[in-house]
């Protein structure tokens, strides 16, 4: 009996071990990823570098969405090619490697070769972003089974907390480099755009590193014969069939997605519509960056506290209160003119940016814990992927505002936007808390459950 005791305390503090060391060194692998985007944000810099290079809202769009798109769309396959695998670190690694070289191409090109084609520019563009983060998706049920087989589920609120935290105070850093960059007269275009693609990659070099730093236990599997596509692709009917929770929670974030269909023209709208100064992107991301700091420690005793069903209720209000923001913003300046010059206005707008960067923390902490809370160790790649997957096509919803803006506004989007977040906000009041295998029960704090024990 002191032998079993032994054993169970030795293999207790092996996984304590396993877990702080993956607390920081993830955190600083998904913190490096977000400061090294930052430099190009997909909010704030991105649309509106390309729309140097093509007046198509739709490409815009589209470019917008391959971060969330690419994301999705390739987790189940993902999910697949690990579900035989008790040790997921050596795939991840190597599909990080494989998605993240191409972007070297973006610095090399707008630094050292004539800029001849903006066309050819666009298709690199295109070409680095959806290799980027088609592996990206590749490599996320892999990340994802890592985390919930070292980190226990008391702290993951804390953990991507955490996370989020790290990435934001890198990112005040990067909006700091934009700002010089962009209002620097000694840089031309496009050379302003290359520094801020060398400095992406920079970023994205850092949370290489740090993948090729985490410490893995082996864990259960569902086959030890290798991918069995058949196998993992029939089990698909039988957990929609029988998990409501998950069927419900796939449809509201379907609604909160598509209600992402204005964000990349809210930074557009204030350049070109509003006349604010082309380094307000800055200022945007320092605006995204302070909402995400603000609202972490919100969501992470949310989730530890009483359950990701309320982060996802959260996060859903403050959906709401980007394009709302966007709205009122110039109804704002047309009544006090004192706030109508552009270096003082590019402040207030930036309020549309506070409130979707406390909505993009605020979704991934409380999606991926309500996914995590759903599975059993052995499903745990298939649900995570299958999540990801079923709500990609929400996530085109920024090509949709492309179409939108084009056919009618900038005004009609928000407006647009403002609808569809009213509809998922109701539809989130209906989550129930999830516990393991689908059925819905209340949330019990881990010192209840303690104490119970």
């Amino acid at each position: 009996m002191t032998d079993e005791r032994n054993d169970e305390l030795g293999a207790h503090a092996a996984l304590r071990r396993y877990t702080w060391w993956n607390f920081w060194i993830i955190s600083l692998d998904a913190g490096s990823w977000t400061v090294g985007l930052a430099f190009v944000d997909a909010g704030a810099v991105l649309p509106v570098f390309a729309s140097t290079l093509t007046d198509s809202k739709l490409v815009i769009g589209l470019l917008a969405s391959l971060p969330g798109m690419g994301w999705a769309l390739l987790q189940l396959l993902g999910a697949a090619n690990v579900l035989h695998r008790p040790r997921k670190k050596r795939y991840l690694v190597c599909m990080a490697a494989a998605g993240r070289a191409p972007m070297l191409a973006m610095p090399a090109l707008l630094l050292l070769t004539p800029f001849h084609s903006k066309s050819l520019m666009l298709g690199v563009l295109i070409g680095c972003y959806a290799a980027l983060f088609l592996s990206d998706g590749l490599l996320g049920a892999a990340w994802y089974d890592i985390i919930a087989k070292t980190i226990p589920s008391q702290l993951r609120g804390r953990f991507f907390a955490t996370m989020s935290f790290l990435g934001a105070l890198g990112a005040l850093g990067s909006g700091w480099v934009v700002k010089r960059v962009l209002a620097s007269p000694g840089l031309r275009y496009p050379h302003q755009y290359g520094i801020l693609f060398a400095c992406l990659c920079g970023g994205l070099l850092l949370s290489f590193t740090m993948l090729t730093l985490i410490r893995e236990p082996a864990g259960p599997v569902s086959s030890d014969q290798g991918p069995r596509w058949r196998a993992a692709l029939s089990q698909i009917p039988g957990i929609w069939r029988r998990n409501r929770p998950f069927r419900k929670l796939v449809a509201v974030a379907w609604l909160t997605s598509t209600a992402g269909l204005a964000w990349p023209f809210y930074a557009l709208y204030g350049i070109k519509v509003l006349g604010l100064p082309v380094d307000a992107g800055a200022v945007f991301i320092w605006a995204g960056t302070l909402g995400n700091m603000a609202s972490s420690p919100l969501w992470a005793w949310l989730n530890d506290r009483k359950g990701p069903r309320s982060v996802l209720v959260g996060t859903a209000a403050a959906r709401l209160a980007a394009p709302a923001a966007a709205l009122a913003v110039p109804a704002i300046v047309f009544a006090h003119p004192a706030l109508a010059a552009p270096r003082v206005a590019q402040y207030l707008y930036g309020a549309v940016f506070l409130c979707s960067g406390a909505f993009a923390v605020g979704s991934m902490i409380g999606f991926s814990n309500y996914l995590l809370e759903l599975a059993s160790p052995q499903e745990r790649p298939l649900i995570v992927g299958l999540g990801y997957t079923l709500i990609a096509p929400g996530l085109v919803a920024p090509m949709l505002g492309g179409w939108v803006v084009s056919a009618w506004s900038y005004q009609g989007a928000f407006a647009l936007t403002l609808g569809l977040g009213v509809i998922g906000l109701i539809a989130s009041l209906g989550l129930q808390e999830p516990t393991r295998g689908g059925h819905p029960a209340p949330y019990v704090p881990p010192e209840v459950g303690r104490a119970a024990g």
